[in-house]
């Protein structure tokens, strides 16, 4: 007589009991985690986990920018407050969230050795890295622009919104700002060749830009135990070895220690230096496209309030044992979206850095 499996309500291997755990586990692998904050935190990327909401639905956030600034200030006694007042304004951010699966299966029999509480375990890590890798590529998915219009039509697809937002390297230290409406890949493979690459003064040019150029300054990230003002340009691969090479950046180029942020400091850690309060790491996620025979990479200078991370649902782990006990099939589920900030038609905390690389 054949019997079924089943398990109480409680029972300590339920896989519940690891659900909080998959979750925080797959947090800590992020290596960005030390750009993560709730809303208002000015974190690069804003964590929202408690979001109610359904797979498929899409949900608002609210965004209202900085509207007073120093030189604004009412000064004088005799100055009238009432009808001097400035407006507040308030733009809306949508993101839809769904559902997203990783499901293993362990199939016929094991060994002796080997039990199926150990497999469970066996399951769990590998969900776990399976989440760290997909928040990895989906954050700089959005942050470089790709969403589902520009990965059916990249060529002709803008990547960035609103002015000062993306400059590109012209030679090997010169630089040129570029539109929104020049940021898709055709525009740039006929601007650039393989000779425009990273440099000291394009990483200067890239900060001047964000702060002074279109309708909002990106806003730095704080950082260090001084609460120190940075941005962090994440680079090719190719890039880095490019910037590496300059001869201003070898002679210059401050590096983390000497910048005093210190090894521990989990934004810094594995930095290339620091320049113009630019912190510089390197990133084989950085998205690369072709000029040609050439390649050009989509280099992201971050700042605050760059990306939000909604989880309408946390991670939850199940499990069924099939066939006599011979097939374990477990899944991780987790309902979430993502999306980068942009507010009143401009991107409020990434802009792009176009190089070379190869």
């Amino acid at each position: 007589m054949g019997q079924e499996f089943t398990r109480e309500t409680g029972n300590e291997l339920n896989p519940i009991a690891i659900n909080r755990q998959v979750f925080t586990e797959h947090l800590k692998l992020f290596s960005l985690r030390g750009l993560m904050g709730p809303q208002g935190s000015g974190a690069a990327i804003c964590v929202d986990t408690e979001l109610e909401a359904e797979s498929g639905d899409t949900k608002k956030f609210t965004y209202i920018p900085q509207a007073l600034e120093t030189t604004d200030a009412l000064k004088g006694q005799d100055v009238e407050i009432l009808g001097n007042e400035k407006k507040v304004s308030e733009f809306p951010l949508s993101i839809t969230v769904d559902e997203v699966n990783f499901p293993l299966r362990k199939r016929g029999k094991m060994t002796d050795q080997r039990s199926v509480v150990k497999y469970r375990e066996v399951h769990k890590r590998q969900i776990t890295r399976a989440f760290a890798q997909y928040n990895e590529d989906v954050i700089f998915d959005v942050l470089s622009g790709r969403t589902a219009a520009y990965k059916a039509a990249p060529t002709t697809t803008d990547a960035v919104n609103g002015a000062g937002r993306c400059i590109r390297a012209s030679g090997s230290s010169d630089y040129a700002e570029v539109t929104a409406a020049n940021s898709d890949e055709t525009a740039l493979a006929s601007a650039m060749a393989n000779t425009d690459l990273m440099s000291p003064q394009l990483i200067e040019a890239a900060v001047i830009m964000a702060k002074q150029s279109g309708t909002y300054k990106l806003q730095p990230l704080r950082v260090g135990p001084d609460n120190r003002e940075f941005f962090i340009l994440f680079v090719s691969l190719k890039a880095a070895k490019d910037l590496r090479f300059n001869q201003d950046w070898q002679d210059h180029a401050l590096s983390v220690v000497e910048a005093g942020l210190g090894a521990e400091d989990m934004i810094a850690t594995g930095a290339l230096g620091v320049w113009d309060n630019v912190i510089v790491k390197k990133s084989e996620r950085i998205y690369e496209f072709a000029d040609g025979g050439d390649m050009l990479a989509r280099n992201l200078l971050v700042g605050g309030d760059a990306a939000v991370l909604a989880w309408a649902q946390t991670t939850e782990m199940s499990e069924e044992i099939l066939d006599h006990g011979r097939v374990l099939s477990s899944n991780g589920s987790e309902i979430r979206g993502e999306v980068k900030v942009t507010f009143n038609d401009v991107d409020m905390g990434v802009a792009q850095v176009i190089t070379a690389s190869n």
